[in-house]
């Protein structure tokens, strides 16, 4: 049973990783793609007062990509909540926010690429098991799971 619950998780997780993300059509939108194309990651959704995004549970180590080009603007190493994390920034007023890293390989102001490898997957912070927490936000708040399309 478990193996094909992973599977099945994997085979969601090829398709999904295929897709491009969008932020709400209402606003002004900027490109996104998935931060992890392990095919082996899972993908759960967060949706809560004080989180929202995607959790990607994956190995240790497993490379986070830059979703979208743009700028290093923080990198925070904290014992508790997102733990280690980065936010980029991109334009119109979009950011991007990736927590409980093992690793960052970026410093603050660099300029990445959609695609560049930002960090490694950890688990830092409140992270119970290795994961990522991916997060867009638009002028500094997380943008609802529900006004993004994949």
């Amino acid at each position: 049973m478990l193996k094909k619950i992973f599977a099945l998780t994997a085979a969601i997780v090829s398709l999904l990783s295929s897709f491009t993300i969008y932020a709400n059509e209402n606003l002004q939108t900027e490109l996104f793609q998935l931060p992890i194309t392990d095919e082996n990651a899972i993908i759960e959704r967060c949706i809560s007062t004080n989180k929202n995004g995607i959790e990607f549970f994956a190995a240790k180590d497993t490379p986070v990509c830059a979703s979208a080009s743009g700028t290093v603007s923080k990198i925070v190493e904290d014992k508790c909540g997102y733990g280690t994390y980065i936010i980029l920034d991109h334009e119109n007023g979009y950011q991007t926010l990736y927590a409980h890293n093992e690793k960052i390989l970026v410093s603050e102001g660099d300029q990445v690429e959609q695609g560049d490898i930002i960090a490694e997957v950890g688990r830092t912070g409140n992270a119970t098991d290795y994961s990522l927490q991916f997060e867009i936000r638009l002028n500094n708040v997380a943008i609802d799971i529900a006004n993004i399309q994949f």
